[in-house]
């Protein structure tokens, strides 16, 4: 995605249009800060608590100082996913741990799903599993949306509040 999103920001400067963008975390990519000297000043809808905003959960900051080390090699991680994934690990773990090892199958898990409602670490707080026609892996079409102010500012357009869903 970074570099779509690299020409897409460089076009719609160009164009000097004056309405705001609204895009997804993939464009949070270092490689787009990297190529366009900083991310595009839009609102990013994201599944999960954005790690640019470290101080509006607990969860997030522990998370940006357990992997402080591995960003300065690998920057990728600071993009949106790396956390979301990493969250549902642990949501998947804790259900897990609950079944037990030697009750553990798929239809057990399968169960343990159904019923679990969340919360998901750095997800919404919010979750039915099956709810979406066709995508049962899906617990919830709830986002958060944060706007770039630029050099390295973000504002939480959604006041701490999850959208949809």
């Amino acid at each position: 995605m970074g570099p779509g999103a690299q020409k897409f920001a460089v076009g719609f400067d160009c164009f000097v249009v004056v309405k705001h963008v609204v895009a997804l975390a993939l464009c949070l990519d270092p490689a787009v800060q990297a190529g366009l000297g900083d991310y595009p000043a839009w609102t990013y809808v994201n599944t999960g608590e954005s790690a640019n905003l470290p101080k509006a959960d607990p969860f997030v900051a522990a998370w940006l100082k357990a992997i402080v080390a591995t960003a300065k090699k690998t920057p990728a991680v600071l993009a949106p996913f790396p956390e979301l994934a990493f969250g549902t690990a642990m949501t998947a773990a804790k259900l897990i741990n609950q079944i037990g090892a030697k009750k553990l199958s798929p239809a057990t898990f399968k169960a343990a799903i159904l019923k679990y409602h969340g919360p998901s670490m750095f997800g919404p707080p919010n979750l039915k599993w099956g709810s979406v026609q066709g995508l049962p892996a899906l617990g919830t079409t709830a986002v958060r949306l944060y706007t770039y102010l630029g050099n390295g500012k973000w504002q939480d357009a959604t006041g701490g509040k999850w959208v949809g869903g």
